[in-house]
C-alpha cells in the first residue's frame, strides 16, 4: 500500500509542477506580446522566431489548490 500512495503523490507533484511551468510560460508570453518582443522557440532542433502579433496565449492551467 505505501508504494501505491507514493506513486499517487508523485503523480500529483508532477501535475503541480507541470501546471506551474505552464502558468509561468503563459505569463511570459503575455508579457512579451504586450511589450512587442519577439519570442523564440525550438522544434525538432530548428529555432523559430515568433513575432509579437503571432504569439498565441494558451489557456491558463488550474491553480494549485494548496497555495
Amino acid at each position: 500500500m505505501p508504494e501505491a500512495k507514493n506513486n499517487e503523490n508523485s503523480r500529483i507533484e508532477d501535475i503541480l509542477i507541470e501546471n506551474a511551468l505552464k502558468r509561468a510560460m503563459r505569463k511570459a508570453a503575455i508579457m512579451h506580446k504586450k511589450m512587442g518582443n519577439t519570442v523564440y522557440a525550438s522544434k525538432n532542433g530548428v529555432v523559430y522566431a515568433i513575432a509579437p502579433e503571432d504569439i498565441v496565449i494558451p489557456d491558463a492551467p488550474p491553480e494549485d489548490p494548496h497555495r
